[in-house]
């Protein structure tokens, strides 16, 4: 993909002004000469510039001391449109056995009255002394700024030209959606059509159809290869998930998996189905249903496998999950299911410790995770079991101390926490984080 391409060559510096009365003018720094400390020459800079004082050229120069000369560095040379892309870049560097210039890479540059770039060629010096071709890029865009064209040439040197080496044609609804590209191969001297891809989409714009083909030169005609089908919500979540080959011998086309998936009003899967292809339809695997509260935590977690004909429970398991006002989970029930129902099988009940996060000790400066500190948040109230007396300190995150009790090693004190939140909480011992 051809990018505009940026300047390789460096802005001279612009020269300050003195303070005046009358109008201001801005200078262009044309030469920069460098010296010695003993006033002897060490180096040479020249610039020149369009009428848009854009820079189009850079010379540089050492002093020979032997030859008392100025010898070649350098040089960069480039040219830009009226808008300022630029459309040329030369580097030269100086051969002192030809006492000339040599070309070291080229750049060519063009675009249209958006700023898009239509064409993009790169040159090679050769022992011929000219510009030698490597490769060029040749755009096209429609007035909405999709690009409707990508073709890529390459350098033939027998016949000192560019030649075709692969192209991509597109189309757009009015959208903006692609719908179709075309892919070609260059066969001697012209396009010869190679493979295209068609694409659909709904209503909210979430592409629906992705249908591979290649051209058969016996038929002289589009030849169906991979089909990608999909299917969206109202909210954009993906509800249909299908591939398929082309079968040739049946004329049709097969499968090969199947996603089915539904969602709530929070945006939570609440299903998950995986189906494959048996022969000419689809046939279930397996499928896992679950459930969430308002907070979205997950509540529920079945899992099902496919029978003859319909799915069962036989080998399926279920979750049913609780938590607590801060998210964690309490309570986890797992169940079996006996012929015709679901048999209760373990409960699991969730008992948490609050690890402290960070405990600086102010002489040492070093982080200790060791302490630990025991608290509850039931309602609001936050209740604390420090490890050493001392007093008790909450903060929000802000660093306002908000309440403070003093306690003794091992006493349970009660702060009520304003609003749900994140605090930090300091006793003698410790310091640590709470989230209510």
């Amino acid at each position: 993909m051809p990018m505009k391409m940026q300047s390789r060559i460096g802005t001279a510096p612009k020269l300050p002004q003195a303070r005046s009365a009358a109008p201001r003018q801005e200078l262009l720094c044309d030469s920069i000469v460098t010296k010695y400390t003993d006033g002897s020459n060490h180096s040479l800079s020249m610039y020149a510039y369009d009428l848009l004082e854009n820079q189009i050229l850079r010379e540089g120069y050492y002093w020979d001391s032997e030859q008392d000369d100025w010898i070649g560095s350098y040089k960069y040379v480039s040219a830009y449109d009226f808008i300022g892309n630029q459309t040329l870049s030369e580097d030269y560097e100086w051969d002192s056995d030809k006492n000339d210039w040599v070309g070291g890479c080229k750049y060519v540059s063009a675009y249209d009255a958006n700023g898009n770039c239509t064409l993009y060629e790169y040159y090679g010096d050769s022992d011929k002394n000219d510009w030698v071709g490597g490769y060029k890029y040749v755009s096209a865009y429609d007035a909405n700024g999709n690009r409707t064209l990508e073709e890529y040439y390459a350098w033939d040197s027998d016949k000192n030209d560019w030649v075709g080496d692969y192209k991509y044609v597109s189309t757009y609804d009015a959208n903006g959606n692609l719908i179709l590209e075309e892919y070609y191969y260059w066969n001697e001297n012209q396009w010869i059509a190679n493979g295209k891809i068609v694409f659909a989409y709904d209503a909210n714009g979430n592409q629906t159809l992705s249908e591979d083909c290649y051209w058969d030169s016996d038929k002289n005609d589009w030849v169906s290869d991979y089909k990608y089908v999909s299917a969206y919500d109202v909210n954009g979540n993906q509800t249909l998930s299908e591939d398929y080959e082309w079968d040739s011998d049946k004329n049709d086309w097969v499968g090969g998996y199947k996603y089915v998936s539904a969602y709530d009003a929070n945006g939570n899967r609440t299903l998950e189905e995986y189906y494959a292809w048996d022969d000419n339809d689809w046939v279930g695997d397996y499928k896992c249903v679950s459930a969430y509260d308002a907070n979205g935590n997950q509540t529920l977690y079945e899992y099902y496998e496919w029978g003859s004909d319909e799915w069962v429970e036989l080998y399926s398991c279920k979750y049913v999950y609780a938590y607590d006002t801060n998210g964690n989970v309490t309570l986890e029930e797992s169940y079996y299911w006996n012929s015709d129902e679901w048999v209760l099988s373990t409960i699991s009940t969730y008992y948490y410790t609050l690890r402290d996060l960070w405990h600086i000790d102010t002489e040492e400066d070093q982080i200790d995770n060791s302490l630990e500190m025991c608290y509850r948040v039931p309602g609001g109230v936050l209740t604390v079991v420090p490890a050493a007396e001392g007093v008790v300190t909450v903060y929000t995150l802000s660093g306002s101390a908000i309440a403070s009790a003093e306690a003794g090693e091992g006493q349970q004190i009660e702060i009520t926490l304003p609003a749900r939140g994140v605090y930090i909480v300091k006793t003698a011992a410790a310091t640590a984080k709470v989230v209510w």
